[in-house]
């Protein structure tokens, strides 16, 4: 009978045993255990699930929460060469993450000369901060005069850009608020640069950092000879030839500009040679009284080389 009753309680205890055994849990990286559960779950919030065996209990298991965000984000980013002003901040989820390097706070950063974007860093355990060492995606947005947007990146909510940088040479920047982006719109506001402008053919230069057409200048040009004045101005001629070098607009966009090349809209259409030579521009200057006349201006100095050989 003692021989039967150790049985029975040795076979009772084996099946215990091997019932809690059996009931183990392992999850893979990135999955966690939740509490009262057999099946694993991806890992989400701002948590990292690095993977292991467990037992299943009224509590999660394999779920650590990512560092706060507290004294690890940084007030200042450099993006592009460019030192960008945190605005905000904030945890970001990422689903499926497997180790604390995979944590992410989400940056705004705003900077009143450049422009604004959003960046998302991932947590650097040798530096303890959220120091952008190693991004998760950014996105420029916003752009101020004098820079501009190039390199598309995403376009979610809002057409994104992954740089930003001064407006170049020959180019102006009038600075560009946010545009929505969408895929029925993505091919024409989802642009190569966004923000930036080529200047006119007529006037194709100008500086670095340049924020409107206005900026935009010709080549040093100069008058043609005479028979291009009218004769009534003639005596200002040898004063015209020697300060035109210094003017720049070969057509002023605040006046009225001819309709057509050669053409001329002014109420002095009537007077002998009030048209511009074919192929010319025409620019408005003050003549020895103080008003407005118009002269024939050409376009380049190879033209006037042109011309003058031809007069020969």
């Amino acid at each position: 009978m003692q021989r039967f009753l150790r049985l029975c309680a040795f076979t009772i205890f084996s099946i215990v045993v091997g019932a809690n055994a059996a009931s183990a849990v392992t999850c893979a990286a990135g999955k966690y255990l939740p509490a009262n559960s057999e099946t694993c779950t991806n890992c989400s919030g701002f948590y990292y699930c690095p993977g292991g065996t467990f037992t299943p209990g009224d509590t999660e298991q394999g779920r650590t929460p990512c560092p706060a965000k507290n004294t690890r984000v940084l007030s200042e980013i450099t993006v592009n060469g460019f030192q960008m002003p945190v605005s905000n901040s904030s945890n970001y989820s990422i689903n499926g993450a497997k180790a604390v390097t995979s944590c992410i706070v989400s940056y705004t950063l705003v900077s009143n000369t450049v422009g604004t974007l959003y960046l998302r860093s991932y947590y650097n355990p040798t530096t303890d901060k959220y120091d952008a060492t190693n991004i998760n995606w950014r996105g420029w947005h916003v752009v101020k005069p004098g820079y501009y947007l190039y390199s598309p990146n995403s376009c979610g909510s809002y057409a994104y850009y992954y740089n930003a940088a001064r407006c170049p040479a020959g180019y102006y920047c009038p600075g560009k608020n946010l545009v929505s982006c969408n895929s029925s719109n993505r091919a024409t506001v989802h642009t190569t640069t966004f923000g930036r402008e080529e200047c006119p053919a007529y006037k194709p230069n100008s500086p670095v950092g340049s924020t409107s057409i206005n900026d935009c200048y010709g080549e040093p040009i100069k008058v043609a000879t005479k028979q291009y004045v009218d004769t009534e101005f003639a005596p200002i001629q040898t004063a015209l030839n020697e300060t035109i070098s210094t003017i720049h607009d070969v057509v002023d966009n605040t006046k009225t500009q001819a309709s057509a090349i050669g053409t001329l809209t002014t109420t002095k259409q009537n007077r002998p040679n009030s048209e511009c030579p074919a192929g010319w521009k025409c620019l408005l200057v003050k003549d020895v009284n103080g008003n407005d006349n118009w002269y024939r201006i050409i376009e380049s100095l190879e033209q006037a080389a042109q011309l003058e050989s031809a007069q020969e």
